[in-house]
Protein backbone atom coordinates (compact mmCIF):
# COMPACT_ATOMS: atom_id res chain seq x y z
CA UNK A 1 0.00 0.00 0.00
CA UNK A 2 2.85 2.39 0.76
CA UNK A 3 4.29 1.84 -2.71
CA UNK A 4 0.91 2.30 -4.39
CA UNK A 5 0.25 5.55 -2.52
CA UNK A 6 3.71 6.89 -3.43
CA UNK A 7 3.15 5.93 -7.07
CA UNK A 8 -0.26 7.63 -7.03
CA UNK A 9 1.21 10.90 -5.74
CA UNK A 10 4.01 10.88 -8.33
CA UNK A 11 1.57 10.26 -11.17
CA UNK A 12 -0.77 12.94 -9.83
CA UNK A 13 2.02 15.53 -9.97
CA UNK A 14 2.94 14.48 -13.51
CA UNK A 15 -0.63 14.64 -14.81
CA UNK A 16 -1.55 17.85 -12.97
CA UNK A 17 1.69 19.85 -12.61
CA UNK A 18 -0.21 23.05 -11.84
CA UNK A 19 -2.17 21.48 -8.95
CA UNK A 20 -0.83 21.00 -5.45
CA UNK A 21 -1.40 17.87 -3.43
CA UNK A 22 -4.29 18.24 -1.02
CA UNK A 23 -4.32 17.51 2.69
CA UNK A 24 -6.17 14.22 2.12
CA UNK A 25 -3.24 13.07 -0.01
CA UNK A 26 -0.95 13.67 2.95
CA UNK A 27 -3.25 11.63 5.21
CA UNK A 28 -3.05 8.71 2.77
CA UNK A 29 0.66 8.38 3.56
CA UNK A 30 -0.16 7.41 7.14
CA UNK A 31 -2.78 4.77 6.26
CA UNK A 32 -0.35 1.79 6.15
CA UNK A 33 1.14 2.52 9.59
CA UNK A 34 -2.32 3.11 11.10
CA UNK A 35 -3.59 -0.21 9.71
CA UNK A 36 -0.61 -2.07 11.18
CA UNK A 37 -1.16 -0.48 14.60
CA UNK A 38 -4.95 -0.37 14.87
CA UNK A 39 -6.35 -2.83 12.32
CA UNK A 40 -8.71 -2.23 9.37
CA UNK A 41 -9.77 1.35 8.72
CA UNK A 42 -13.39 0.22 8.56
CA UNK A 43 -13.43 0.28 12.37
CA UNK A 44 -12.83 4.05 12.18
CA UNK A 45 -15.71 4.58 9.75
CA UNK A 46 -17.74 7.69 10.65
CA UNK A 47 -20.00 8.00 7.60
CA UNK A 48 -23.20 7.73 9.65
CA UNK A 49 -22.01 10.55 11.95
CA UNK A 50 -21.22 12.68 8.88
CA UNK A 51 -24.72 12.00 7.51
CA UNK A 52 -26.31 13.19 10.75
CA UNK A 53 -24.02 16.20 10.81
CA UNK A 54 -25.08 17.04 7.24
CA UNK A 55 -28.73 17.17 8.36
CA UNK A 56 -27.92 19.80 10.98
CA UNK A 57 -25.88 21.88 8.50
CA UNK A 58 -28.77 21.93 6.02
CA UNK A 59 -31.19 22.79 8.81
CA UNK A 60 -29.07 25.70 10.02
CA UNK A 61 -28.84 27.06 6.47
CA UNK A 62 -32.61 26.88 6.02
CA UNK A 63 -33.61 28.47 9.37
CA UNK A 64 -31.00 31.27 9.37
CA UNK A 65 -31.45 31.59 13.13
CA UNK A 66 -28.06 32.05 14.78
CA UNK A 67 -29.02 33.55 18.14
CA UNK A 68 -28.94 30.17 19.86
CA UNK A 69 -28.00 27.65 17.21
CA UNK A 70 -27.64 24.62 19.51
CA UNK A 71 -31.04 25.11 21.14
CA UNK A 72 -32.77 25.66 17.81
CA UNK A 73 -31.23 22.60 16.18
CA UNK A 74 -31.91 20.42 19.23
CA UNK A 75 -35.57 21.45 19.31
CA UNK A 76 -36.09 20.82 15.60
CA UNK A 77 -34.37 17.46 15.84
CA UNK A 78 -36.60 16.40 18.75
CA UNK A 79 -39.72 17.33 16.77
CA UNK A 80 -38.48 15.39 13.73
CA UNK A 81 -37.65 12.35 15.84
CA UNK A 82 -41.09 12.41 17.47
CA UNK A 83 -42.73 12.43 14.02
CA UNK A 84 -40.59 9.50 12.87
CA UNK A 85 -41.42 7.43 15.93
CA UNK A 86 -45.13 8.21 15.60
CA UNK A 87 -45.28 6.95 12.00
CA UNK A 88 -46.25 3.46 11.00
CA UNK A 89 -43.33 1.12 11.53
CA UNK A 90 -41.44 0.15 8.38
CA UNK A 91 -39.78 -2.82 10.06
CA UNK A 92 -40.22 -5.88 7.91
CA UNK A 93 -42.42 -8.74 9.01
CA UNK A 94 -41.13 -10.93 11.80
CA UNK A 95 -40.46 -14.02 9.69
CA UNK A 96 -40.07 -14.52 5.95
CA UNK A 97 -39.36 -18.08 4.82
CA UNK A 98 -37.68 -18.82 1.51
CA UNK A 99 -37.71 -22.01 -0.51
CA UNK A 100 -37.27 -25.42 1.04
CA UNK A 101 -39.13 -28.64 1.75
CA UNK A 102 -41.56 -30.08 4.24
CA UNK A 103 -40.06 -32.51 6.71
CA UNK A 104 -40.38 -34.05 10.18
CA UNK A 105 -38.17 -32.92 13.05
CA UNK A 106 -37.18 -36.49 13.94
CA UNK A 107 -35.61 -36.96 10.51
CA UNK A 108 -32.84 -34.53 11.40
CA UNK A 109 -30.78 -35.74 14.32
CA UNK A 110 -28.96 -32.40 14.59
CA UNK A 111 -32.07 -30.84 16.16
CA UNK A 112 -32.86 -33.61 18.67
CA UNK A 113 -31.18 -31.66 21.50
CA UNK A 114 -33.78 -28.92 21.04
CA UNK A 115 -36.77 -31.24 20.63
CA UNK A 116 -36.23 -33.90 23.28
CA UNK A 117 -39.64 -35.50 23.77
CA UNK A 118 -41.07 -38.00 21.31
CA UNK A 119 -44.17 -35.93 20.56
CA UNK A 120 -42.24 -32.89 19.35
CA UNK A 121 -40.00 -35.02 17.13
CA UNK A 122 -43.08 -36.14 15.18
CA UNK A 123 -44.11 -32.56 14.42
CA UNK A 124 -44.02 -31.32 10.87
CA UNK A 125 -41.47 -28.61 10.10
CA UNK A 126 -40.00 -26.80 7.14
CA UNK A 127 -36.35 -27.20 6.13
CA UNK A 128 -35.63 -23.76 4.68
CA UNK A 129 -32.89 -22.64 2.34
CA UNK A 130 -33.17 -19.05 3.56
CA UNK A 131 -35.09 -17.19 6.25
CA UNK A 132 -35.42 -13.53 7.16
CA UNK A 133 -36.06 -12.52 10.75
CA UNK A 134 -36.96 -8.82 11.02
CA UNK A 135 -35.08 -8.20 7.79
CA UNK A 136 -31.92 -10.14 8.74
CA UNK A 137 -31.26 -12.98 6.34
CA UNK A 138 -29.82 -16.36 7.33
CA UNK A 139 -28.81 -19.20 5.06
CA UNK A 140 -26.49 -22.23 5.21
CA UNK A 141 -22.89 -21.09 4.97
CA UNK A 142 -23.29 -18.11 7.28
CA UNK A 143 -21.70 -18.00 10.73
CA UNK A 144 -23.49 -16.93 13.92
CA UNK A 145 -22.38 -16.23 17.49
CA UNK A 146 -23.96 -18.73 19.85
CA UNK A 147 -22.33 -17.87 23.17
CA UNK A 148 -19.06 -16.96 24.89
CA UNK A 149 -16.70 -19.42 26.53
CA UNK A 150 -14.88 -19.03 29.84
CA UNK A 151 -11.85 -17.49 28.09
CA UNK A 152 -13.89 -14.67 26.58
CA UNK A 153 -13.79 -16.19 23.09
CA UNK A 154 -17.04 -16.33 21.10
CA UNK A 155 -18.64 -19.70 20.38
CA UNK A 156 -19.10 -19.55 16.62
CA UNK A 157 -21.29 -21.87 14.59
CA UNK A 158 -21.37 -22.51 10.84
CA UNK A 159 -25.00 -22.85 9.72
CA UNK A 160 -25.65 -26.27 8.17
CA UNK A 161 -29.45 -26.49 8.30
CA UNK A 162 -32.31 -24.11 9.07
CA UNK A 163 -35.50 -25.57 10.50
CA UNK A 164 -38.76 -23.66 10.99
CA UNK A 165 -41.40 -25.17 13.25
CA UNK A 166 -44.45 -23.15 14.35
CA UNK A 167 -42.70 -19.94 13.22
CA UNK A 168 -39.73 -20.76 15.47
CA UNK A 169 -36.38 -20.72 13.66
CA UNK A 170 -33.60 -23.05 14.79
CA UNK A 171 -30.14 -23.70 13.39
CA UNK A 172 -28.00 -26.82 13.11
CA UNK A 173 -24.39 -25.67 13.34
CA UNK A 174 -20.86 -26.96 13.00
CA UNK A 175 -18.77 -25.32 15.66
CA UNK A 176 -15.72 -23.32 14.66
CA UNK A 177 -12.56 -24.18 16.59
CA UNK A 178 -10.75 -20.95 17.42
CA UNK A 179 -6.95 -21.17 17.47
CA UNK A 180 -6.15 -17.52 18.11
CA UNK A 181 -6.78 -13.87 17.36
CA UNK A 182 -5.11 -11.89 14.58
CA UNK A 183 -4.50 -8.34 15.81
CA UNK A 184 -3.76 -6.96 12.35
CA UNK A 185 -7.10 -7.90 10.80
CA UNK A 186 -9.00 -7.95 14.14
CA UNK A 187 -10.30 -11.42 13.30
CA UNK A 188 -10.40 -14.85 14.92
CA UNK A 189 -8.43 -17.69 13.35
CA UNK A 190 -10.84 -20.60 12.97
CA UNK A 191 -11.15 -24.10 11.58
CA UNK A 192 -14.34 -26.11 11.21
CA UNK A 193 -14.76 -28.96 13.67
CA UNK A 194 -17.09 -31.95 13.51
CA UNK A 195 -18.94 -30.96 16.70
CA UNK A 196 -22.62 -30.26 16.00
CA UNK A 197 -24.57 -27.58 17.86
CA UNK A 198 -28.22 -26.61 17.72
CA UNK A 199 -29.80 -23.39 18.91
CA UNK A 200 -32.81 -21.16 18.39
CA UNK A 201 -32.40 -17.91 16.52
CA UNK A 202 -33.74 -16.00 19.52
CA UNK A 203 -30.96 -17.43 21.72
CA UNK A 204 -28.09 -16.13 19.62
CA UNK A 205 -25.64 -13.88 21.41
CA UNK A 206 -25.71 -11.51 18.44
CA UNK A 207 -28.29 -11.71 15.68
CA UNK A 208 -25.91 -10.48 12.95
CA UNK A 209 -24.66 -13.23 10.60
CA UNK A 210 -20.92 -13.30 9.94
CA UNK A 211 -18.72 -14.50 7.10
CA UNK A 212 -15.62 -16.66 7.14
CA UNK A 213 -12.86 -15.45 4.84
CA UNK A 214 -9.81 -17.30 3.63
CA UNK A 215 -6.50 -15.55 4.15
CA UNK A 216 -4.52 -14.27 1.16
CA UNK A 217 -1.40 -15.67 2.79
CA UNK A 218 -0.90 -19.15 1.32
CA UNK A 219 0.83 -20.32 4.50
CA UNK A 220 -2.29 -19.56 6.58
CA UNK A 221 -4.67 -22.51 6.70
CA UNK A 222 -7.26 -20.89 8.97
CA UNK A 223 -10.41 -18.99 8.16
CA UNK A 224 -10.71 -15.42 9.42
CA UNK A 225 -13.94 -14.35 11.13
CA UNK A 226 -14.27 -10.74 12.25
CA UNK A 227 -17.04 -9.66 14.62
CA UNK A 228 -19.20 -6.63 14.02
CA UNK A 229 -19.15 -5.59 17.68
CA UNK A 230 -17.03 -6.05 20.76
CA UNK A 231 -18.43 -8.78 23.02
CA UNK A 232 -18.98 -8.25 26.73
CA UNK A 233 -19.26 -10.98 29.35
CA UNK A 234 -20.97 -10.93 32.74
CA UNK A 235 -18.16 -13.03 34.20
Amino acid sequence: MSELIAQHHVLFRKLYPDSRLKYKHHRMIHYPSIILKHGPLSQMWVMRYEAKHGYFKRLAHIMCNFRNVCKTLAGRNQIRQAVVWDKFSHVKSELEIGTGEETVIGAHKEFLTLYCDAASRLQEAFLANTVRVFGTEYEPGFTVIVDMDDNGYPVLGYIVKILVCSNVVSFALRQWKISGFDCRSRSYLCKLSHQILACYQTNLLDYHPLYAHQCLDETCTSYHIRLRHMLCSNN
